[in-house]
């Protein structure tokens, strides 16, 4: 709380404060969601103007954000702060589809939806979804070891389904001044990257591959 005080008389209230909440620490003896509502509404009184809501602590066994867990997994942890805030309360952890952040909105779990490593995997994801282009979206496998495996051991953030990511000012895709007929064998991950790049920069691309799927 007075953290929150110092950030406030430090920015003054032209600016919102949003402050991010684990909704269970999911560890022995540690705050639950019941905690979590309490704290919540503190925050509101102090004036913070949005909560974000989070799963447990690093150091808890319950997984939250790997492949295992299903996606939207913890939506009750914001919907329980939700109950006792008024403010705006934001869901977070597993959304990479945007039907399933869709859905948890039209229900009521949370006002807002908090999408990270998803945007990592695909930064056009936002656009995708509003033009209707759901086919297209490259979906965050959550593998965590461009993201947070990378960030723990201080190493630059990557993506094992986008390559570019953490090397977009390396890897600048622009457009070719000679157009060319290119032939890409093998519609595997990288054949489709390649094809994928490669008609990006204007050129004329045909990908073969032997099976009946890519």
């Amino acid at each position: 709380m007075e953290l929150v005080e110092a950030v406030r008389e430090a920015v003054g209230s032209d600016h919102s404060i949003i402050f991010r909440l684990a909704g269970n620490d999911f560890m022995e003896g540690g705050n639950t969601n019941r905690e979590a509502r309490l704290f919540a509404q503190e925050l509101e009184r102090a004036g913070v103007d949005a909560i974000n809501v989070t799963g447990g602590w690093h150091e808890t066994r319950v997984p939250q954000i790997t492949m295992a867990v299903p996606r939207g997994a913890f939506p009750y942890l914001a919907q329980g702060v939700r109950q006792v805030a008024s403010i705006p309360v934001i869901s977070s952890n597993r959304y990479s589809d945007p039907l399933l952040a869709d859905r948890m909105l039209r229900q009521g779990v949370a006002d807002l939806i908090a999408v990270g490593r998803p945007l990592m995997a695909d930064p056009e994801l936002p656009r995708k979804a509003l033009e209707g282009r759901l086919d297209e979206i490259v979906h965050c496998v959550a593998c965590n070891q461009g993201c947070f495996d990378h960030i723990f051991s201080l190493q630059p953030v990557a993506c094992l389904v986008n390559p570019r990511a953490g090397q977009e000012g390396k890897y600048v895709v622009e457009r070719a001044t000679k157009p060319k007929r290119i032939i890409v064998v093998g519609g595997g991950p990288a054949g489709m990257q390649a094809a994928i790049i490669a008609a990006t920069r204007g050129h004329d691309v045909t990908l073969f591959e032997k099976d009946n799927r890519l």
